[in-house]
């Protein structure tokens, strides 16, 4: 960011299951490079993309260069080796929402306002509701949940939404009495 002040774009927070804590403030170790599919034939013009890619990011490409022979044998890519594979669901990470991790002994769920992401061992919730926050974290929503997800290594739950789904939470409408 600071070589190339157009990379701030770019480089987002990047955290592990491991590092959320329920009500808790989340703090970033680490930064993930986000470019999404697609962005280089959007903003690249030209025959050679990696060179067009280097003029529109120099700083990112300059950090990129050395891991392209491993990048280019990933399975999961973009159009290009430097791209993120295809994912319909980036815009929620850059929106206040829940995060949680996935392997816990009881529900790890935080309000996120920092548009972080997550690697595979965290989950995100598109919703941003301290009261749906307090339910996820609720001694009835942990008994709830260990009656029907599997216990692994002595206590813990694997949080995953096909557990989590099976849970019935009311949507309430604060501005109609009961």
């Amino acid at each position: 960011i600071t070589i190339d002040s157009k990379s701030k774009d770019f480089i987002k927070p990047f955290l592990a299951g491991r590092e959320i804590k329920r009500y808790s403030k989340l703090h970033t170790r680490q930064y993930v490079i986000v470019i999404p599919q697609g962005w280089t034939n959007q903003n690249c013009y030209g025959n050679d993309k990696w060179e067009a890619f280097r003029n529109a990011l120099p700083a990112i490409a300059e950090h990129l260069e050395p891991f392209e022979e491993k990048a280019k044998k990933r399975w999961d890519k973009g159009d290009y080796w430097w791209e993120l594979r295809p994912c319909d669901y980036y815009n929620e990470f850059e929106q206040e929402k829940i995060i949680y991790a996935e392997i816990a002994q009881r529900g790890q769920f935080t309000l996120d306002r920092d548009k972080q992401y997550c690697d595979t061992t965290a989950f995100i919730l598109g919703n941003n509701s301290k009261f749906l926050l307090g339910i996820l974290n609720s001694n009835l929503w942990n008994f709830m949940f260990s009656a029907i997800s599997s216990e692994i290594r002595g206590g813990f739950f694997r949080w995953k939404r096909q557990y989590m789904a099976q849970l019935p939470i009311r949507t309430i409408d604060f501005d109609k009495p009961d």
